[in-house]
């Protein structure tokens, strides 16, 4: 017996983190920031935020706001922010200064 219309789905995949802009382009060891942007995971643990190859402390999260902690030990410098969302990376366009 058949019922209406076979029909099938293909599932687009995860588009992954979209990111806009930092709440500021300053900070100093220990700082939070906020990333904005949309694809986030409400999951903090599942927003992976990195400073180059330094790994910072995700402590909040919404689909459109993942806050951060700077590492205290983190050294003074320019950085590109990046975030990784279900195996997807992107920059957080700028780049955050940090200072002492």
């Amino acid at each position: 017996m058949n019922y209406g219309q076979q029909v099938s789905f293909k599932g687009a995949g995860c588009v992954g983190p979209l990111p806009v802009a930092l709440s500021s382009s300053s900070a100093h060891p220990g700082d939070e920031i906020v990333i904005t942007g949309t694809n986030f995971s409400y999951v903090p643990f599942r927003n992976v935020v990195s400073l180059g190859n330094i790994m910072t402390t995700v402590t909040k999260s919404t689909d459109s706001t993942v806050t951060f902690t700077l590492p205290e030990d983190i050294t003074p410098g320019s950085y590109q922010v990046s975030i990784k969302v279900a195996d997807r990376t992107k920059t957080v366009p700028g780049t955050l200064q940090v200072d002492l």
